[in-house]
């Protein structure tokens, strides 16, 4: 390693508050005590950069609580205008909340037997069309004192951190009172600071590996800690041709094994994270870079072939996480909870640490849709009598599975042929699909694929054939090919899918 510098220190620098989204003041409170929050609008998703005013949407993390997800004790409507969710501007877009001067545990009226464990938030406008989050758009969180001796790592907000060795990252601890504090790996003191309550580290590694670095803290009378792991990639990706033969996506091996590949160019390092890495970020999980082909993968063996797995591309230098263009299965966060199940029955749940972005899911022995069409013959083309619809309207359901309950009537207009408004994966449920965003899964919102496999086999027993509209000249939020390569509010000029405006008059979206 180099350049770790011993600090002795009373308090994070405004340097390194100034770099969090998000910070306590005091940094670890305790919740019967008074707190002050502060947010920068210009970090983390930067949408409300510049906003004034900007209205805070809180509740807690508690004891109670199931998940990261299950925030409790919400007391701001959503939309409300109400003076009390106003926060005080301080300086460019330096924004701070004093919970009207009440302790956190009064304030979210917390119950006897309950403890807070999180402060969970996001920040709006006064409607609510803007909201700043977390860089990657997840929810923002900060560590709480359980009233007894603690000390937590309040930036990052993760379990391990991803890094370039010779790259830099900004780690800052806390603990609910002055004490002793140290930033360690091993025995190598990295930081130190007497009498304080946080303490920032320049972390800086030289080589790869993976780093256990730890915070802890010494009021005299106990000892607190928290851990973060840090991998540090090499400088360059291991570099290698692609398998002869694969494609962008998952490709199938004979022997059970499975190829991820993916087209990045401009990136300098990619890693598989998912179940098989329990979602963490692992050094043996990082790709394999075919430089002439613009393009990372990597052989994984041994995937249960039982098991659904779910799976992202951890890319840098964005280091963000990003689900499989070519996915054919893709989980969505905010919108998956809507579906109920008896559209889409056994739909795998959304990994409890993904980072509210899309999640790619691999079935490796997805059983065979049994066709039963064999003998059919395709209308003749130019004598097409063809029903166009859009699934989320033509019948109650919104199904496949519904509409192929009405084929009798279908065939009773005499229709050749169905044609279907865009099925592939959409932004949001409620939709007309010309707004895709992954073009190779279906939405979730009508059915599973074999609900439209079946629909197909039994237009066929009719004589009717199926038409699929495509739109392949845009697409929509959050397609990874748009946010892989992101910024300023549209496709970055390096993006090699889409331009950053439309060329011509019609563009719609992202084009």
């Amino acid at each position: 390693m180099r350049q770790f510098f011993l600090l002795i220190a009373a308090a994070v620098s405004l340097t390194a508050a100034s770099a969090q989204v998000v910070w306590f003041d005091p940094p670890l409170p305790d919740p019967d005590q008074p707190a002050i929050l502060h947010y920068n609008a210009a970090l983390g998703n930067g949408e409300l950069s510049g906003v004034i005013p900007v209205y805070i949407h809180t509740g807690v993390i508690t004891s109670e609580s199931s998940g990261p997800t299950d925030w409790q004790n919400v007391v701001t409507p959503w939309g409300s205008t109400d003076i009390a969710w106003v926060m005080d501007f301080e300086a460019n877009n330096h924004w701070t909340y004093d919970f009207g001067g009440l302790s956190l545990n009064a304030f979210f009226d917390i119950s006897d037997g309950v403890t807070i464990e999180q402060l969970a938030m996001v920040f709006r406008n006064g409607s609510g069309s803007m909201v700043g989050r977390a860089e990657d758009g997840s929810d923002l969180f900060l560590d709480v004192s359980d009233g007894s001796f603690s000390a937590s790592i309040s930036s990052p907000q993760t379990e391990s951190v991803l890094m370039i060795a010779g790259g830099t990252e900004i780690f800052v601890g806390a603990a609910s009172a002055a004490a002793h504090l140290v930033w360690a790996v091993g025995n190598d003191t990295l930081a130190e600071a007497f009498d304080a309550v946080s303490l920032p580290l320049t972390f800086e590694p030289d080589s790869p590996g993976s780093y256990a670095v730890v915070f802890s803290a010494d009021d005299g009378t106990a000892v607190a800690n928290d851990l973060i792991t840090a991998e540090v990639l090499p400088e360059e990706s291991p570099v290698w041709e692609s398998p002869p033969g694969t494609s962008d996506g998952t490709n199938l091996q004979e022997d059970g094994s499975v190829i991820f590949q993916l087209f990045a160019p401009g990136k300098s390092h990619v890693m598989l994270v998912g179940d098989m890495t329990e979602w963490q970020l692992e050094s043996p999980y990082l790709m394999n870079h075919d430089v002439d082909d613009d393009r990372f993968w990597i052989q994984v063996e041994n995937l249960d072939p039982a098991q659904a797995h779910r799976y992202q591309y951890h890319v840098m230098p964005n280091n963000a996480r990003y689900a499989d263009p070519y996915s054919k299965l893709v989980l969505d966060y905010w919108n998956d909870p809507w579906i109920p199940a008896s559209t889409y029955p056994l739909m795998p749940s959304y990994p409890p640490s993904g980072n509210h972005e899309p999640v790619s899911v691999l079935n490796i022995s997805e059983p065979a849709f049994e066709w039963t069409d064999g003998s059919f013959e395709r209308p003749v083309q130019e004598n097409l009598v063809v029903y166009e619809l859009l699934v989320r309207d033509f019948t109650q359901e919104s199904t496949f599975s519904a509409i192929e309950d009405t084929l009798d009537y279908l065939q009773g207009l005499n229709v050749s042929a169905i044609e279907l408004m865009p099925v592939s994966e959409f932004n949001g449920n409620i939709s007309w699909g010309y707004n895709p965003s992954f073009y190779f899964a279906l939405d979730k919102y009508y059915g599973a694929k074999n609900a439209l496999q079946q629909l197909v086999d039994e237009a066929h027993a009719r004589g009717i054939a199926v038409i699929i509209d495509l739109v392949m000249n845009h697409s929509d939020w959050p397609n990874s090919q748009i946010t892989m390569w992101w910024e300023d509010g549209a496709p970055a000029a390096d993006n090699p899918f889409f331009n950053i405006e439309a060329p011509h008059n019609f563009g719609f979206f992202f084009d």
